[in-house]
């Protein structure tokens, strides 16, 4: 009897369909906490609502020095002015905060909880790809 030692074209792998159902579901999951954040001058950047009570963390270099003109766009459609709670230039971080409850925020995790090798993902949607 011989083994055939040409490849299949089917996988019989069924993991990247199972890793790929598993990271549609966490994206779809955490994307209402995913925001948009524009500004009157020069674009936008992406956004994480923090807190349900309206803070929003995002970079610093996407909000304007003076704070004006700043509107955070959610994925169900609204849109709220928001203004700057605080910043750290050092690190290229903003606080915001809009006049809103009960927002779906992501929770932090406990980044001295991870393994090395690990799989961290970045999430965001600066150019208006969302749903798309």
């Amino acid at each position: 009897m011989t083994q055939s030692t040409t490849p299949s074209t089917q996988s019989s792998y069924p993991l990247p369909d199972a890793f790929s159902s598993t990271l549609t579901g966490l994206f779809n999951h955490v994307r209402p906490a995913i925001v948009q954040v524009r500004n009157e001058r020069h674009g936008g950047g992406t956004g994480i609502v923090w807190r349900a009570d309206g803070q929003i963390i995002t970079n610093n270099h996407v909000v304007p020095k003076d704070g004006e003109g700043i509107q955070i766009h959610f994925t169900d459609g609204r849109t709220l002015p928001a203004r700057v709670l605080h910043r750290q230039p050092q690190f290229d971080l903003a606080l915001l905060k809009v006049e809103a409850d009960q927002l779906p925020f992501l929770p932090a995790g406990d980044s001295a909880s991870l393994r090395v090798g690990e799989w961290v993902f970045a999430i965001g949607h600066p150019w208006d790809n969302a749903g798309r």
